[in-house]
């Protein structure tokens, strides 16, 4: 059974699990680091990664690109808040950023009632986050390009930022090699490869695999295939 591109949100993906493991584990250093700052989510579909990241900054932002997901989050959220051991962030912003467009975070007229669209008041919120969130968002080699675009357009503005992702490498046979491989993850590579060798403009950029050993506390299998950077 697989999941259609248009409804990967609507899935708990291991990757999410994987990064609320990391959160739940490193979270007093995450608090603070965000202790005046906050947590933006990426593709955050479902919206537990927002959830658990409200435990250790400030504020959160969680985004998706649909309105009908953000949704979904947003009930999660108020359905689960109060089950957390410790709140850091007195509420979620649930807004829509589609990495496709050519202004991501598009702001809402006056007269838009859309209560998921960016406001301008959001703007310094966001500009000022120093962590950003993304699990399992390397599927698809067009979103995977959409999603370095928009880390770019971030990472550009201070703070410093931290970029966490974590994901599960997909490994599908290659009939011309007869061998195994991982495409969409290899296209994910050398969009990171390229993003580290920038040497123009005015922030610097790095990034390395860090392990993934630490402490499971949700229940799901974690394989070899996946891996987290930073």
């Amino acid at each position: 059974m697989e999941t259609s591109l248009e409804d990967v949100g609507y899935q708990l993906w291991a990757g999410a699990l994987l990064l609320c493991d990391y959160l739940l584990h490193y979270g007093d250093s995450i608090q603070l680091q965000a202790k005046h700052s906050g947590i933006l989510d990426l593709g955050a579909g479902l919206g537990i990664t927002s959830i658990v990241a409200a435990m250790f900054a400030s504020w959160v932002i969680c985004t998706d690109y649909r309105v009908d997901i953000l949704a979904q989050a947003e009930s999660n959220w108020h359905r689960n808040k109060w089950l957390l051991p410790q709140v850091k962030c007195e509420d979620v912003l649930f807004k829509v950023l589609d990495w496709n467009c050519g202004d991501n975070f598009h702001i809402a007229d006056k007269n838009n009632s859309n209560k998921y669209a960016f406001e301008e008041s959001h703007k310094q919120i966001l500009h000022s986050t120093n962590t950003i969130l993304a699990a399992e968002v390397v599927y698809d080699e067009d979103l995977t390009d959409a999603f370095f675009k928009t880390i770019y357009h971030l990472l550009l503005y201070p703070p410093a930022k931290n970029v966490l992702v974590t994901l599960e490498k997909r490994i599908v046979f290659r009939a011309e090699n007869l061998d195994v491989c991982s495409p969409a993850y290899e296209h994910f590579h050398k969009n990171l490869d390229d993003l580290v060798t920038v040497d123009e403009g005015p922030v610097r950029f790095c990034a390395e695999q860090i392990s993934t050993s630490f402490p499971q506390y949700f229940q799901y299998t974690r394989t070899k295939e996946m891996v987290s950077f930073k």
